[in-house]
């Protein structure tokens, strides 16, 4: 993807891969580059920007040494020429009609031009790459089962009855989060204390828990144990959780975890800095196989190391190492 900000009409070219976009400042005389792609290659969308970052790589001495030359070629075509000193040359010919395509003629040459695209002449006659041309295949991707035993994933769990004592407050009914947590946490938990007399379960039969939440997400612990989830809507963030409540007689304690879409900021986990190689040691791990695993909710999963099979490199293995920046998929 080509983009023009503000006058030279590339001295801004950035790169989208996987839906993020990396702002990369430019200036005369000094080119950027790219974050390297992580995750599994997606075809034909890395393959195609690949090639364009490729052809930019070529134009890119002409590119920091001047201000485009821009020469209208039809109604709808246009030629943006950069030139250096040393006689370098580099064009970009651009088709702004969004159904038709077009045949240009720029330095006694003609030229094809398919409906909204751009072609790069890295030398000013011959096209390197066109922004609706695409060369590449469609990535074939084949998912097989794997054993997970054969990984060494360690687990700690999240301990719900452990919250802060100095972090508390004691209030007669809910809050609303946002003026509790003033942006300083995604989550609020909301808990109380529930007296049952054991003549009012009948028959065995749970009661049922019903939470009304303005949003974004919800999760429900009943004296430790994960009762359900519960979220809303892009269109609506309202929404109501209605679940039983696997209560008994005496007291019960009842733990609401209320989420504003966002990192999991507040947890026990993050305090302890599970995220780092030094905090993962302050926690006392589990050893068990995933496949193995009882479903039990707000659970950090670590594993030393997972080699993947092939020829790549670096991180295209699609495994992220959550220890740096990288740490919003470790929980």
């Amino acid at each position: 993807m080509l983009s023009t900000f503000s006058c030279p009409f590339l001295n801004y070219v950035y790169l989208a891969t996987h839906s993020k976009v990396f702002s990369l400042n430019s200036e005369l005389h000094l080119a950027t580059d790219k974050f390297p792609c992580l995750g599994l290659l997606r075809q034909p969308k890395y393959g195609h920007l690949k090639e364009l970052h490729k052809a930019i790589k070529l134009c890119e001495h002409a590119l920091v040494s001047s201000d485009p030359t821009v020469t209208s070629l039809g109604t709808y075509e246009q030629a943006h020429v950069f030139s250096s000193r040393q006689g370098g040359c580099a064009a970009f010919l651009a088709n702004y009609h969004t159904n038709s395509a077009a045949t240009v003629m720029f330095n006694n040459r003609r030229y094809n031009l398919p409906p909204w695209s751009i072609s790069i002449l890295p030398d000013c006659k011959n096209v390197v790459f066109n922004t609706a041309t695409v060369g590449v295949k469609t990535s074939q991707v084949q998912m097989l089962p794997t054993n997970s035993k054969m990984f060494s994933w360690e687990t700690y769990d999240e301990d719900i009855s452990s919250l802060g004592e100095s972090s508390r407050i004691v209030a007669p009914g809910l809050l609303e989060q946002i003026n509790v947590t003033r942006d300083t946490s995604d989550y609020l938990w909301y808990t109380t204390s529930v007296d049952i007399n054991p003549s009012e379960l009948r028959g065995g039969q749970k009661p049922t828990l019903n939470v009304n939440s303005a949003g974004h997400a919800l999760h429900v612990f009943v004296n430790g144990e994960f009762s359900g989830s519960a979220f809303g809507t892009r269109e609506n963030r309202r929404f109501t959780f209605s679940g039983p409540a696997n209560l008994r007689g005496g007291t019960n304690r009842i733990a609401l975890l209320s989420v504003a879409v966002g990192l999991p900021v507040g947890l026990r986990g993050e305090a302890m800095n599970l995220i780092s190689p030094h905090g993962t040691s302050s926690a006392e791990w589990t050893r068990s196989s995933l496949a193995t695993r009882s479903r039990q909710s707000m659970t950090w999963y670590k594993v030393k190391e997972l080699k993947g099979q092939g020829v790549e490199k670096g991180m295209n293995k699609g495994i992220f190492r959550n220890f740096g920046t990288l740490n919003d998929v470790m929980c």
